[in-house]
């Protein structure tokens, strides 16, 4: 099975090839996606097939790099270098008894790209031996984002909707970046460099003025209607994080998710738990410390051991009440496990 995504250099220099002896390969199909996020950010995926019947059962490496009219495209990360200090990634693969390889997929951050790269690029696709031959190579034309901090991708915007959220109330502050940073890292798996590009973006959405309007466009353009439900779980656990969801928070989430037409938004957020934390005696929105010691204290009240000397019919009650309890303690700790997260980051004055 082929692995979806890869982020490594690639250990063969740019090919050398003879126009008059094509190489005996083919790339057959290759499709890029310029707003795809990896767990090192907004990145660009290029999804590549190829055919070669000679190299059945036979490992290949595929190897990408991209060029604009300066040349290859340099980059600062080692581990997204060929040999001559090009940006690169590559893949290994074995080819099957059938010659072709199909929707081997390629991952090129944009954080490890030139700041003043975008526009018209061209992206070369070779494949290679392990021996460095080369087995088949093709080129093709892309158009890349001007602003690689702007591009329209879902962390992107996410991003800007928690800044703009957060903002309705007065100036971001260091404790509510750090928070966006915590929430967005676990949520997205982002790595080391996942979380440099976020410090990127975190900086462009402070310095940037929105509107519940620009950002309804910015999602309908963006997130497709699978993603509803991350979308509203995150901004909703980044309202809650500080324990309460303020009335102006509420205000500003309905606003833009009416504005984009999710108006069953109330079922993806806290709202469809409303029966577990009423089973707990809570109200909507408590954390999960206060979630546990509800429900310590409950099952501690209705444990068989507690009412084994009363009638029957409360013993099934009781029995009845606490698988309720659990049910609806396990549903509020995943649910608040997933959402708020907490992963240690470091923050500095640049930040903000």
């Amino acid at each position: 099975m082929l692995p979806p995504a890869l982020h490594t250099g690639a250990a063969f220099s740019p090919p050398e090839y003879d126009k008059w002896r094509p190489p005996p390969g083919e790339i057959t199909w290759v499709e890029e996606d310029i707003t795809s996020v990896s767990t090192s950010g907004p990145a660009l995926t290029i999804s590549v097939d190829f055919m070669n019947l000679r190299a059945r059962n036979r490992e290949q490496v595929v190897v990408v790099r991209l060029k604009d009219v300066k040349g290859y495209f340099p980059t600062t990360f080692p581990e997204y270098t060929d040999p001559e200090a090009n940006l690169a990634v590559s893949a290994s693969v074995l080819v099957p008894m059938t010659g072709k390889v199909q929707q081997l997929v390629l991952v090129i951050p944009y954080i490890t790209m030139p700041r003043d790269s975008g526009g018209i690029t061209e992206v070369e696709v070779a494949v290679h031996e392990p021996d460095g031959f080369v087995t088949a190579l093709d080129f093709y034309q892309i158009e890349l984002p001007e602003d690689f901090d702007r591009t329209p991708d879902l962390l992107t915007v996410v991003t800007h909707i928690l800044v703009a959220m957060v903002q309705t109330g007065g100036k971001l502050t260091r404790d509510e970046v750090r928070m966006i940073r915590n929430l967005l890292i676990s949520n997205f798996s982002l790595d080391e460099l996942g979380d440099q590009a976020l410090r990127r973006i975190l900086k462009i959405a402070a310095r940037t003025a929105h509107s519940p309007e620009t950002l309804a466009e910015a999602i309908k353009h963006t997130i497709q209607e699978q993603h509803f439900v991350r979308l509203v779980n995150i901004v909703y656990a980044s309202a809650e994080a500080d324990g309460v969801l303020s009335k102006r928070e509420q205000r500003f989430i309905e606003e833009l998710l009416d504005l984009c037409e999710i108006h069953d938004h109330k079922r993806y957020g806290p709202e469809r738990l409303a029966p577990s934390y009423e089973e707990l005696e809570l109200s909507p929105g408590a954390n999960l410390a206060e979630v546990r010691q509800a429900y310590k204290q409950l099952v501690r009240d209705y444990h068989p051991d507690r009412v084994h000397n009363l009638a029957r019919g409360f013993q099934e009650f009781a029995t009845e009440k606490t698988t309720r309890l659990n049910d609806a303690y396990h549903q509020l700790r995943a649910y608040l496990e997933r959402t708020h997260a907490e992963v240690s980051v470091e923050i500095d004055e640049a930040d903000l």
